[in-house]
């Protein structure tokens, strides 16, 4: 299991150091990281580099007893001893449910290992009344926070490697990645984290085939589409940065913001400025008048 660990970031090192005192403790666990990040994957790693390996791993999707009587939860975790109970966003468990959650933990200390995963903060979560202390309490023998993808981009190159080698499992694999992939997925900001990754290599290899080179045409439509959309970005975000190392007002901040608007919609319209107007939500007067102010005209 540790060889399917792919990553070279200091967050994901200081996991692999500390992974054997993890896996080999009696102590609940409890994982937080955004959607995507690998909270069971990391749940699975510790279960299976343990010495309840040989015991059984059960997941208990939360979500799924809304509505349902407390004893279901019990249903659920019959049978555990000795293994791994997987527990998929716990503040997401009903409060009855908790109940007893509470009372098992008591009953059967370090018999049944639980491992919880939130994709929200747990604190966060206890003072909004989702979570019960006692459940965090219990469960929180140590948290594990594990960093979204995008900040920690030196890993996607050994994340692609890594799915690269499970999608030709028994299969002829691609024979490689295209540079200018991987530049664009050192640029993109992977709001699905490693998930989305995973899903956007197995897709390219599909298209790209056995013994082809994964390109830029392999890659999903979003994807592509999103390509463009940095200069825009990063034009708003200069304006915005200059304008407050400038300490401008904030009225000549959004003057700032306007004008690179006013100009990309009548970019995107081709000089339409009926179509410009309606892009940005104004009249055609309305238009005029910026265009006017800002001295803007259509060049395309």
């Amino acid at each position: 299991m540790l060889e399917r660990i792919a990553g070279c970031s200091p967050a994901i090192a200081a996991l692999k150091k500390e992974l054997p005192g993890l896996a080999g403790g009696s102590f609940h666990l409890l994982i937080v990281g955004e959607k995507g990040t690998g909270k069971e994957f990391w749940a699975r790693v510790v279960h299976e580099c343990g010495p309840r390996r040989a015991g059984p791993f059960v997941k208990v999707r939360c979500r799924e007893l809304y509505g349902e009587p407390p004893e279901k939860l019990e249903a659920r975790l019959r049978g555990s001893r000795g293994g791994t109970v997987f527990l998929e966003e716990v503040g997401e468990l009903p409060l009855p449910a908790q109940g007893r959650l509470a009372r098992f933990l008591q009953e059967v200390p370090r018999k049944v290992r639980f491992v919880a995963a939130s994709t929200a903060d747990p604190e966060k979560m206890v003072g909004y009344g989702r979570l019960r202390r006692d459940v965090y309490g219990a469960l929180a023998g140590r948290i594990i926070w594990l960093p979204p993808l995008r900040e920690r981009k030196e890993d996607i190159p050994l994340l692609v490697e890594a799915f690269l080698q499970e999608f030709a499992a028994g299969k002829k694999p691609v024979a490689g990645v295209d540079p200018r992939v991987l530049a664009l997925f050192a640029r993109y900001p992977w709001p699905g984290n490693v998930r989305e990754l995973r899903e956007c290599v197995g897709a390219a290899c599909l298209f790209a085939g056995s013994r082809g080179v994964i390109g830029l045409a392999h890659l999903p439509a979003y994807l592509l589409g999103w390509e463009g959309e940095p200069s825009f970005a990063r034009e708003l975000a200069q304006k915005v940065g200059e304008a407050l190392k400038g300490r401008k007002a904030l009225g000549e901040i959004m003057e700032e913001v306007e004008r690179v608007l006013v100009a990309r919609a009548l970019a995107e319209s081709g000089g339409n400025k009926a179509r410009a107007a309606q892009l940005l939500g104004i009249s055609r007067p309305g238009l005029y008048k910026k265009l006017m102010k800002y001295s803007l005209t259509f060049t395309g």
